[in-house]
C-alpha cells in the first residue's frame, strides 16, 4: 500500500527494486495480475538503516569500497575520498551528498587497492 497525505493512492503487490541510500528508491507496485505494474521512483535516499537496503530486489547487497580522486576547487592539489558503495555511479552520488558540485571536481572513480587484490 503506497499513501499520499494520508490517503491510499494504490494497494497490491510491493516489490522493492531499489531503496539505498544516496540514489532514488524504485518501487513497483502490482495492482493484480490484468494490470500493468506501477512503478514509483522517489527523490534520494536521505537515511536508511543497512539492513533494510535493496539493489535489483536483493536485500542488503554487496558493497566494495570504491576510491575517488578529486580537487577541491580553487586548489592544485588532488585528495582522495573513499566510500563503500554498490558501484562506481553509487559511489559518486555519495561523493556528492559530502562535497556539491560548486565545491569539487571528480577526476577517477576505481575500486580501492584492496578489492582489486581480492578480485
Amino acid at each position: 500500500m503506497i499513501r499520499k497525505n494520508g490517503e491510499v493512492i494504490f494497494q497490491g503487490k510491493l516489490y522493492i527494486y531499489r531503496l539505498i541510500f544516496g540514489m532514488p528508491a524504485l518501487i513497483i507496485i502490482s495492482e493484480n495480475e490484468n494490470i500493468s505494474p506501477k512503478v514509483f521512483k522517489t527523490g534520494n535516499v536521505t537515511s536508511i538503516l543497512p539492513h533494510y537496503e535493496f539493489l535489483e530486489g536483493e536485500q542488503q547487497p554487496t558493497k566494495l569500497i570504491y576510491q575517488i580522486e578529486f580537487k577541491k576547487q580553487g586548489s592544485r592539489s588532488i585528495r582522495g575520498y573513499s566510500c563503500l558503495a554498490v558501484s562506481d555511479v553509487h559511489a559518486a552520488q555519495l561523493f556528492r551528498i559530502r562535497y556539491k558540485e560548486e565545491e569539487a571536481m571528480i577526476l577517477s572513480i576505481s575500486l580501492s587497492e584492496r578489492e582489486q587484490k581480492q578480485a
